[in-house]
């Protein structure tokens, strides 16, 4: 994306020019096209996604800052003919991008986003590889596909936009760290995060009223689920170096060499031993198996953020440059949900002057989702996710449907709706089948719907062989 790529998608976007009418005089006619020459022309971004494959893909990120930062981006200009205009994008859009980069060479523009590392835990490499080898074993192609994306839009178009009040967003206000200037920006990135989460549970949380508009209402489970996807990276923003530096940054804690002071007045102190590049790499090899050119990056970043410092011999383009500990104490970020309780909420509403209202009020007894039955099995659907909800209610269930229905609707993932339109039909069947006999048989027929895997034991009732997937015939 060039410097000037956003200013020219606004530059196009103007109304048509004025066409003169017969009462119109030549001078009331100029006017208008004066006018509309010099109008500011203006595209908005808001709700929009700009996706770049690579952080270096944005040669100028003055612009995305901006957008970022100040919610719009104004640029007066001249056009081909010299005439002045203004050119207005308005935002500020979601930007995602990646970059294979230690520290990110625009820190300004660092601090206004969320930096997420890559999972590189065994883990994580077991789990990738085990998708590959279901992958190679049956290429097959995934018949729910359609049904997964399907439920996913439906899931969507069911919420409703609703503003979000957080009750706990005083008291996370006490836990966090201020001495880092980064807070400033970060704080509100968590408490969005917060906000999401509970927006996206819409339908299993409790809603106030404040005049004549509701509000959806933040619960602990809520920051809960914060803490779980979105503290690593504050941690990482507010302290300046994530997990991996941490292991290179022990390394150099751990040189430590203590000397006693010149007199008995003197008290001891703590000095740290310088260490190469080279040297580190070898250390640090014990716990991480990483190059030289990985340790180097990642110590210019620690350098830069001051929790290394430079041995006073260390010129430019030297070689065997060492480094040390410097003593600079991070800041610490823990949100500590054990002192939390939903029990602040009619506190809160009373300080604040909401009204709290019931879980399954009118509001949400109004709201019906018109959709036919989604039901998922993603292709190798580990059975753990494949366990029906033991709560209340499923999660991402729209609370409209669970007056309609006797049980509690499973979910799929914990995190695709299902979503169901009362209606009388005739009785349904649901059968366990191989794959085989699916394939041959019923793939093609009409009515068909996959479900859920069936139970470990079953077998195709077609043919006896051990079954794989569960169908549901409707009439």
């Amino acid at each position: 994306m060039t410097p000037a790529y956003l200013e020219n998608m606004a530059s196009k976007n103007r109304e048509p020019k004025p066409i003169r009418t017969k009462e119109e005089s030549d001078q009331e006619y100029a006017d208008r096209i004066k006018a509309w020459k010099s109008q500011r022309r203006t595209i908005d971004l808001k709700k929009q996604i700009i996706t770049i494959d690579e952080l270096k893909g944005i040669q100028n990120a003055q612009a995305p800052k901006l957008l970022i930062s100040e919610k719009r981006l104004i640029l007066r200009t001249v056009d081909i003919n010299r005439e002045p205009i203004e050119l207005e994008v308005l935002g500020p859009p979601t930007i995602i991008t990646t970059t294979t980069q230690a520290a990110l060479e625009d820190p300004e523009f660092e601090n206004r986003v969320l930096s997420i590392e890559v999972d590189e835990s065994e883990e994580q490499t077991d789990a990738i590889l085990g998708r590959h080898a279901e992958r190679f074993a049956d290429p097959a192609e995934d018949l729910t596909e359609y049904q997964k994306d399907k439920a996913i839009v439906e899931f969507f178009n069911s919420l409703r936009p609703y503003k979000v009040a957080n009750p706990f967003a005083t008291l996370i206000r006490q836990d966090y760290p201020t001495k880092n200037i980064e807070a400033r920006r970060d704080f509100p990135k968590l408490l969005a995060l917060a906000n999401v989460v509970t927006w996206l549970n819409q339908n299993q949380r409790r809603k106030a009223k404040k005049g004549l508009e509701v509000f959806l209402v933040t619960e602990k489970a809520d920051i809960e689920k914060v803490k779980e996807i979105g503290l690593v990276a504050l941690r990482e923003s507010l302290a300046g170096y994530s997990e991996k530096e941490d292991a290179l940054l022990e390394i150099f804690k751990a040189e430590v060499d203590v000397t006693s002071g010149e007199s008995n007045l003197q008290e001891s102190k703590t000095s740290y031993n310088y260490l190469t590049i080279s040297e580190a790499t070898k250390k640090l090899r014990k716990k991480v198996r990483r190059g030289e050119d990985w340790t180097r990056k990642h110590v210019g970043k620690l350098v830069a953020e001051e929790y290394l410092e430079e041995h006073p011999d260390n010129s430019p383009g030297k070689k065997g440059l060492k480094y040390r500990y410097a003593e600079l104490p991070p800041d610490l970020l823990d949100i500590n949900t054990d002192k939390y309780t939903n029990e602040i909420l009619p506190t809160w509403a009373q300080s604040y002057d909401y009204q709290l209202l019931d879980t399954l009020k009118e509001d949400n007894l109004r709201f019906s989702v018109k959709h036919t039955t989604t039901e998922l099995t993603p292709k190798q659907l580990p059975s753990e996710q494949s366990k029906p909800e033991t709560e209340r209610y499923s999660e991402y269930q729209p609370a409209s449907s669970l007056t309609e229905q006797n049980q509690l609707p499973k979910t799929v993932n914990s995190v695709v709706a299902r979503f169901t339109e009362k209606q009388s039909t005739p009785e349904v069947i649901e059968k366990d089948l191989c794959r085989q006999t699916f394939n041959q048989r019923y793939q093609r027929l009409k009515g068909v719907v996959v479900l859920a895997s069936p139970p470990q034991a079953a077998t195709c009732i077609d043919c006896g062989r051990p079954s794989e997937i569960r169908v549901r015939i409707n009439p």
